[in-house]
């Protein structure tokens, strides 16, 4: 993105609208590490449910032999159950810490309950079939009964240690989705930043309101000027009128009478007193 400048001066650029905004959003991402952001961690869950899959996926095909897509599809339901659960339960209990929903703790028991139900599912299942972890690479079963007691025992050892990692790897991939999204998923924290980000774009909304608002008043105030003018001049002209009819009545009243002609006089008198004037 290139940046603008003025005279090659990068502070006299304009700050404008979406500078703010962005500077806000910035603030809130550099909060996080960058393996807590939103693509990351959605990334390595989905990597961690993968890992289940291929790590389970022997075991159901040895064990649902009905059909040769049902273990692929049950193994893959059950690597993605294992790791939803976590991100469900560290939402809400983000809910019940902030006391934001008060029976979020109820969700929480009942994902945490099906999942040590699923999880002890695959344990009792891995250590029923732990004889698949004696095979030899050439696909041959390994004879654990062999000649010397001592053989036997360290086949039996390695076969336990197979099935006791293979058992902690669910485990550990559903603990770390939950650390992530319970570092990640923090409710109160994308309020606060939606708040930062909304505080700007209402002082932006607040700034033009304000400028309008000034610009209507000036116009505003002018046109009021203009009208008090109006009728400020109305006025005075009505009033001038006013004299100059008191004056002329009385001009006419002043000839008349210096004429001696009652008959005139009592002509202006009436039509003086007809106009509202007092010719005296």
């Amino acid at each position: 993105m290139k940046r603008q400048t003025v005279r090659g001066v990068l502070a006299m650029a304009p700050e404008g609208y979406a500078r703010p905004q962005k500077a806000a959003g910035q603030r809130a991402r550099t909060e996080l590490p960058w393996w807590a952001s939103g693509a990351v961690v959605l990334g390595l869950t989905m990597g961690l449910a993968m890992l289940d899959a291929v790590v389970l996926y022997p075991v159901l095909n040895a064990a649902l032999t009905q059909s040769s897509w049902m273990g692929k599809v049950t193994c893959v339901g059950i690597a993605a159950v294992l790791n939803i659960l976590p991100l469900v339960m560290a939402h809400y209990c983000h809910l019940q810490i902030y006391r934001l929903d008060p029976g979020a703790w109820r969700l929480v028991l009942a994902a945490l309950l099906a999942f040590l139900l699923l999880f002890a599912g695959t344990v009792v299942l891995r250590v029923a079939y732990a004889d698949l972890y004696g095979q030899a690479q050439d696909g041959t079963l390994v004879n654990v009964m062999e000649e010397t007691e001592g053989d036997g025992l360290a086949d039996d050892g390695k076969a336990d240690a197979t099935v006791f990692l293979l058992c902690c790897e669910p485990l550990a991939t559903s603990i770390l989705a939950f650390c992530l999204a319970y570092i990640l998923d923090d409710p109160v924290k994308r309020r606060c930043n939606w708040l930062r980000v909304r505080r700007v774009q209402l002082r932006e909304a607040r700034a033009d309101l304000l400028a309008c608002r000034q610009e209507l008043q000036k116009d505003i105030s002018d046109h009021e000027l203009f009208t008090l003018d109006d009728q400020l001049y109305a006025a005075k002209r009505k009033e001038v009128q006013g004299r100059l009819d008191q004056l002329m009545a009385r001009s006419r009243y002043l000839l008349a009478r210096h004429l001696h002609d009652p008959a005139a006089i009592s002509v202006v008198t009436r039509d003086a007193e007809a106009a509202g004037l007092s010719p005296m």
